[in-house]
């Protein structure tokens, strides 16, 4: 029998592991096999100017990081920012996208955007994301006289992508001990392809999602390091369905966060304000529309009323049966979702995560923050299986987008937490790791003038095989 060294078991063996993935990955978006997931991959060279860019970041990110990251000043633990950096930096992040969302907004491949810009002209609320319809029915009505309802939907999609970056550049500061493990962590969880298109030009409330997720992610963690109160990742995780259904995936995180509270001197009385405080502002949160706080019923049934679950698969539920979950085409789904979103980011949760859960395991030790993380990252690849989309995965993936901000934290703090035990293989591994990010985004960014047309005809029809001849 072959006695595999405690190195090799920890540094060597992922280290390898994540280069040949990360590797194949690149490759994927480099060669452009014809797959019949090509929606989240392909589209590189359609621009050959891009397409030998991204060689250029292959070939050349993993040796440039290999030096970067040797410089002390990359070692050295963190310090509070000047107040006037990060508003400096928010202002420059929000004409930055605000520009790029009114310059370059995304072409739809459902209906669901046009109509969504009809409704929030018309002032009309859906209470699948009540209250950001009507908040944003309110501001576009406002502005009428100097903008139109579609720039201003445009233009608050870079207020809430600012948002999120600054949310997850924060939260990844929660997560690390010095300057170039923040700086690896945030260039990783920033360039998840779900979180950039969801940043600008999108006519959606899935960007105001990935915005609430992101900032639910840092109170949690300013609340675990007792650096701010426990009061608001409770108002925002029991409130935040009301602004889009799809946020009940943080409710786990919530249990999570209540229960490390409670392990803790004055642990109850936090608990007990958060939630106070979290069901008073779900309460209020039906008033706006129905004029009455704590309408929680008819809310309910509005947003059953609003979801067209009787148009899915399923005539009487808003889930897949298993006769469809368990079958080559939804596995095509699924994967094109997990592919286009944050592929960088589950690859990384896939290696460096089951690490990290072995570790604690086996050192019997508990991580509170990868506790807060998990539950939204299996969330959402569970909603990313069993939700029945009507539109199907392939035309409508961004419904699962808002999951990268999770994804996104988990698998870079999962490797960063490994790169403490493996820095020669770490600066290595993560200069692949961005390069895999960048093409990715490169080729995706390459397709967002692609119309809907477009889009149908190179989704695969049922029954596909995954390799088109």
């Amino acid at each position: 029998m072959i006695r595999r060294s405690p190195r090799w078991a920890s540094c060597t063996g992922p280290g390898a592991l994540l280069c040949t993935v990360l590797a194949l990955y690149v490759a994927l978006h480099l060669l452009e096999p014809r797959l019949s997931i090509t929606w989240s991959y392909a589209h590189l060279w359609r621009t050959p100017a891009l397409g030998w860019l991204g060689v250029v970041l292959t070939l050349a990110l993993p040796p440039a990081t290999l030096a970067v990251w040797r410089h002390p000043a990359l070692a050295k633990p963190l310090s509070a920012l000047p107040t006037w950096q990060v508003v400096a930096t928010a202002a420059c992040l929000l004409g930055a996208l605000g520009y790029a969302s009114l310059r370059h907004p995304s072409h739809p491949t459902t209906i669901d955007p046009p109509l969504y810009v009809i409704a929030i002209s018309r002032g009309e609320v859906n209470a699948r994301h009540m209250l950001t319809t009507w908040s944003l029915g309110r501001l576009a009505g406002a502005l009428r006289p100097w903008m139109a309802p579609a720039s201003v939907i445009l233009l608050m999609s870079a207020v809430y992508g600012t948002v999120t970056y600054l949310a997850l550049a924060a939260s990844a500061r929660r997560l690390v001990r010095t300057r170039g493990e923040a700086l690896a962590l945030t260039l990783l969880s920033c360039s998840a392809f779900g979180v950039v298109q969801m940043s600008f030009g999108v006519s959606n409330s899935r960007s105001v999602a990935l915005a609430i997720v992101s900032v639910f992610c840092w109170t949690a963690f300013r609340a675990l390091d007792r650096a701010g109160s426990a009061m608001w990742p409770f108002v925002i995780g029991i409130s935040g369905p009301f602004w889009y259904n799809g946020l009940i995936l943080v409710a786990p995180s919530v249990v999570v966060l209540a229960a490390e509270l409670l392990r803790r001197p004055g642990g109850r009385r936090q608990v007990v304000v958060g939630i106070v405080a979290g069901l008073a502002c779900a309460g209020l949160a039906t008033v706006p529309v129905y004029g009455a706080p704590f309408a929680w019923a008819t809310f309910l049934r509005d947003a059953h009323a609003a979801s067209s679950c009787e148009l899915g698969v399923s005539p009487t539920s808003c889930l897949l049966p298993p006769s469809y979950i368990f079958t080559a085409r939804h596995a095509l789904e699924v994967l094109n979702v997990w592919v286009l979103t944050d592929g960088v980011g589950l690859l990384l949760i896939a290696v460096t995560g089951t690490w990290l859960a072995a570790r604690l395991v086996t050192r019997r030790e508990w991580d509170p923050k990868a506790a807060i993380l998990a539950p939204i990252v299996a969330g959402a690849l569970a909603f990313s299986m069993a939700m029945d989309n009507l539109f199907g995965n392939f035309a409508n993936w961004d419904v699962f987008s808002y999951g990268a901000a999770a994804t996104g934290l988990l698998g870079g703090y999962a490797f960063v937490t490994w790169g403490r035990e493996c820095r020669t293989t770490f600066r290595l591994v993560l200069g692949l790791a961005l390069a895999a990010a960048g093409v990715h985004l490169l080729a995706r960014l390459n397709a967002m003038h692609l119309d809907l047309q477009f889009h149908i005809a190179e989704s695969p029809p049922p029954g596909t095989p995954l390799v088109n001849h």
